[in-house]
This record gives structure tokens, C-alpha cells and sequence, in this order.
């Protein structure tokens, strides 16, 4: 009884060959079409994206084109913006000297809680923060 189930599945698995023979060169016809498909949505994609920010770069050129005609016209105008800008740059500096020196005392308070000088062991401290 083997011979013949061996018989009948022989055709089975040339089929499915002849099956797998006819889908390869479909497959390999498709993959050009496949490929311009997506190389044409994204050509479309970076266009919009190229136009979006050319439209962005002109608004902003008509934006500082207006602001500076404004300044021209009005001195007192670009005075208070020299001394806003002073100030709002003044308040960065003191926002950074006071973020860099908590960085500092917390480095300097984790190198001394670090090792234990009597144990030489690493603090409990150390792991719970």
C-alpha cells in the first residue's frame, strides 16, 4: 500500500513545482511595477514636503521683512525690543547658572555618598535615588 499513496503524492509535488514555476515570473513582473508605484508616492511625498517648507521660508522672510520696516519707522520701538531681548536673555543665564550649580552639588554629593570610606562598600543611599 505505500507504493501507491508515493504515487499519488508525486503529482501532488509536481503540481505545486509547476504551480511555484508559474508564480515566479509573475512575481518578477510585479516588482518593477511595485517599485515605480512606490518610488512615485514618494517622490509626491517629498515634493508636498518641499513645497510646505518653501511656503513656511516665505512667510517667514515677509514676517522679518515687516518687523524690520517696522523697527525703521518707530526707533523707540527697537529700543524696547533691544531691552526685552536683554532681559528674556538675562533670565536664560540665571535659569542656566542655577540648573548647572544643583548639577554640581549633586555630583559632589554622590561622589562623597558613593563609597563608604569605612566599609569601602557602595552607601544605601546611592541606590535609592
Amino acid at each position: 500500500m505505500a507504493p501507491i499513496l508515493e504515487a499519488k503524492l508525486l503529482p501532488l509535488t509536481q503540481r505545486e513545482q509547476g504551480l511555484r514555476m508559474q508564480w515566479k515570473p509573475t512575481a518578477l513582473m510585479l516588482l518593477p511595477v511595485a517599485t515605480m508605484s512606490m518610488l512615485a508616492v514618494l517622490f509626491l511625498v517629498l515634493w508636498q514636503a518641499f513645497a510646505q517648507q518653501t511656503t513656511s521660508i516665505n512667510r517667514l522672510q515677509k514676517r522679518i521683512g515687516e518687523l524690520e520696516q517696522s523697527l525703521q519707522e518707530n526707533p523707540a520701538v527697537s529700543s524696547q525690543l533691544l531691552e526685552q531681548q536683554l532681559q528674556q536673555l538675562q533670565r536664560n543665564q540665571r535659569e542656566l547658572d542655577d540648573r548647572i550649580s544643583r548639577m554640581a552639588r549633586r555630583n559632589d554629593d554622590r561622589s562623597q555618598n558613593t563609597l563608604n570610606p569605612s566599609t569601602g562598600a557602595f552607601s544605601d543611599d546611592e541606590f535609592f535615588r
